[in-house]
């Protein structure tokens, strides 16, 4: 339709098609006629264009002269949108009401978040947050964050920054809570573990122990010096130390395996809250698997409501044997995790050993873990006050 596209969808337009021994004499008389013409085309050996709805009657005497025989084949534009509307005026009706209160909802707060809160409880931050005009239901038109931040922090002396955002119709309290850093006793420095000792560093005392000295948790490190101006022991003495974990593995024992069956079931998740679909299916299985996907599986500040699909794998039990080194290599694999999750951050691990044992009476291997490690093993042990 050219340049002119947007009159005609905005005022309404139907699109004939021409077919006849003379189209062009039968577009003249339209053009002479003072009926609007647009978007002539020619398709499959007949022509189209678009008019006006209320004008197509006038085109059946120039069909007579011309021998043509228009028909409507398409129709567009708000003059056929209307029309449809005035017959179901209800429906129109119901849709507006409608959009009216979606339009009215969304300019509320209908959920709070809280994050970041740790030893200060979420109702205790909610009923500052209440305090200074921030609930579910609120228009967002009146709130205003900063008055938000400002009320909890005074209500709340342990937060030491607050910051509230809203993201749709979901408002979202950040917290951070005041780190106390109390004052350190002045004291010796201790073994908090036995260990050997590999590296001796003095910042302030008198050094007890040197390289290659074994020690047991509690003995005294480093001595400080209470006549002295730096007062406590400082410093850092590191060890060699071991951690030891033990478990048994059942060389024959019955294991849950996937059949291959499946059952999928939508859930709507409303903040945390599952709730079965319509359509949801039955559980037609004894023994099942649960893994969830989708959205809500992790929510964020902007989705409190989302659907989640849950799938169900059907499982049987089967027997399963495993020979002896099939069990140590298994064990190895459980030990080496159980270890590393002793071991602090700071720690390394230098060597990992493991002994294993068969009980063919009980069918179970018996397996021990050693690992070795080195870490500084000094901690300050205040002196009685």
């Amino acid at each position: 339709m050219g340049a002119a596209s947007f009159f005609w969808n905005l005022i309404g337009a139907v699109k004939v098609r021409v077919r006849g021994p003379n189209p062009a004499r039968f577009l003249n008389l339209c053009v002479s006629s003072g009926i609007p013409v647009s978007g002539i085309r020619e398709e499959d050996g007949d022509v189209t264009f678009y008019t006006l709805p209320w004008r197509y009657r006038e085109l059946r005497p120039l069909a007579f002269k011309t021998r043509s025989k228009p028909e409507v084949i398409g129709r567009s534009g708000v003059w056929f949108l209307w029309s449809k509307a005035r017959k179901r005026q209800a429906l129109v009706a119901t849709v507006l009401a409608l959009s009216g209160v979606f339009y009215y909802l969304s300019g509320s707060i209908w959920a709070i978040d809280v994050r970041g809160n740790n030893r200060v409880s979420r109702e205790r931050i909610l009923a500052a947050a209440l305090k200074a005009g921030l609930y579910k239901g609120v228009r967002k038109a009146v709130v205003s964050t900063e008055f938000i931040d400002a009320s909890i922090i005074r209500d709340i002396p342990e937060l030491g920054w607050v910051y509230t955002s809203i993201h749709g119709t979901v408002a979202l309290i950040e917290v951070r809570e005041k780190v106390d850093h109390p004052l350190e006793r002045p004291g010796d420095m201790v073994a908090r573990r036995d260990g050997l000792v590999k590296s001796v560093l003095v910042l302030s005392g008198h050094p007890l122990v040197k390289a290659g000295d074994t020690v047991k948790a509690g003995d005294i490190l480093i001595a400080g010096d209470p006549s002295s101006p730096s007062g406590g022991a400082r410093g850092e003495v590191v060890a060699s130390t071991w951690y030891k974990a033990s478990l048994e593995v059942p060389l024959r024992e019955i294991q849950p395996r996937r059949t291959g069956r499946k059952v999928e079931v939508r859930l709507l998740n409303v903040e945390g809250n599952l709730l079965p679909l319509f359509g949801s299916k039955a559980i037609p299985f004894q023994w099942y698997e649960i893994e969830d996907s989708g959205g809500g599986v992790r929510q964020s500040p902007k989705t409190t409501i989302s659907v989640i699909t849950r799938t169900y794998y059907e499982l049987t039990w089967v027997e399963v044997e495993r020979s002896p080194a099939e069990a140590e290599d298994l064990a190895r694999k459980r030990l080496e995790d159980i270890v590393r999750r002793q071991l602090p951050p700071s720690v390394k691990l230098i060597d990992f050993s493991i002994e294993v044992k068969i009980a063919p009476d009980r069918g179970v291997l018996t397996a021990t873990g050693l690992a070795q490690a080195e870490e500084n093993i000094a901690v300050v042990k205040p002196w009685p006050q």
